[in-house]
């Protein structure tokens, strides 16, 4: 069995500024804050799947086209319920809405097991918040050009988790 998650990953300098974004956060929620290489958007979560239906995970990938977009995120807050710093968009944007509910229905058509609970797009920061921080809008807006998603393996160690991009595929292709 490996855990796995379809995900968004950005760049290397969005990822280290919403590092810091996370720290200036933790001031005021406590917590700790998430690692940078860690810093990802989950579309999709699997949970414990057969390593033996990797491939038709795969297809799924394959299977899905849709063109780049643009993701904006301009609010902050925190969860008390799962104990999360995040941030998030204030609109969805309606790419990424279409990729979560093709993904969804490949998916199910593919007969795996998902979360039935709406998609929430948003980047976790901090977890293991102490204190509930109301969202609000940011101070600055975190652009991030969507040019691809990932079927990413999730493994726990005592230094934490590690996440290993299995396959990737790019968004700016046509079916």
């Amino acid at each position: 069995m490996q855990r796995l998650f379809f995900a968004l990953w950005p760049g290397a300098a969005l990822r280290r500024a919403l590092y810091d974004l996370g720290q200036r956060m933790r001031e005021e929620a406590g917590g700790r804050v998430v690692a940078a290489n860690r810093i990802h958007m989950t579309l999709v979560f699997l949970g414990d799947i057969p390593v033996a239906r990797t491939g038709e995970l795969y297809a799924v990938g394959d299977a899905l086209h849709a063109g780049k977009f643009e993701l904006v995120l301009t609010q902050t807050g925190t969860w008390k319920r799962s104990a999360v710093g995040w941030i998030a968009p204030a609109m969805l944007p309606g790419a990424l809405e279409q990729l979560v509910v093709a993904m969804r229905h490949h998916l199910l058509e593919a007969e795996f097991r998902i979360e039935q609970r709406p998609f929430t797009p948003h980047v976790t920061l901090l977890r293991d918040v102490r204190r509930e921080v109301k969202a609000r809008q940011t101070d600055v807006s975190y652009r991030w050009t969507v040019d691809k998603f990932s079927l990413v393996r999730s493994q726990t160690f005592p230094c934490g988790p590690v996440y290993t991009p299995l396959r990737t595929w790019r968004l700016d292709r046509t079916g």
